[in-house]
């Protein structure tokens, strides 16, 4: 039951969100405006961004975490830190719109050892960067917090805001490891 709940709660944090129709509707939202050719690369999709998608070796997290992450995802990292991630590199976001700042997205993160009773408040941080244009910022909302589905298996969360659609590079920091991954966010 309670590895239902944590895969329940990591596909809803993953697939949260509303899609805004067109490009004239999200840049009302957003204020963010895209000149033609970034309008073009946003409707060339994956094959224009290199998302992170699984390796030949795919990480299987140490026990007692689940060693599958769900339908159509993968766990990507190392025992030091690591989320999970669509196998096919896209967010489609829905239901997560954020007033005058694009999209909300929750991230989880884990590692080896977190104790969310110890550290209620983890130090981890995201950047983000869109890689198909440039001068768009990611905010994060706050400080992480945590979650878990049994006493031993807890995990980081965060909230980020994203901009707009595109080819965006992520990277969680937490205790002096990083760890990055590209997605593809559709209109």
């Amino acid at each position: 039951m309670c590895f239902l709940r944590l895969r329940m709660f990591m596909m809803i944090a993953f697939f949260v969100a509303c899609r805004w129709g067109n490009t004239a509707v999200a840049q009302q939202r957003t204020g963010v405006r895209e000149s033609p050719e970034e309008r073009m690369s946003l409707s060339r999709g994956p094959e224009s961004c290199p998302v992170t998608k699984p390796p030949a070796s795919l990480f299987v997290p140490p026990p007692p975490y689940p060693k599958h992450s769900g339908h159509r995802t993968f766990w990507f990292g190392t025992e030091k830190l690591w989320t999970r991630l669509p196998i096919d590199g896209t967010w489609v976001l829905r239901n997560s719109e954020s007033k005058n700042s694009g999209f909300t997205q929750k991230l989880l993160w884990w590692r080896r050892g977190y104790d969310w009773r110890a550290n209620p408040e983890p130090q981890l941080s995201v950047t983000g960067e869109r890689l198909n244009a440039s001068g768009l910022a990611l905010v994060t909302r706050g400080r992480a917090t945590n979650g878990w589905t049994r006493e031993d298996l807890s995990f980081m969360l965060i909230a980020i805001d994203i901009p707009t659609f595109g080819c965006w590079k992520f990277t969680g920091h937490y205790q002096g490891e990083a760890l990055s991954f590209v997605t593809w966010i559709p209109q």
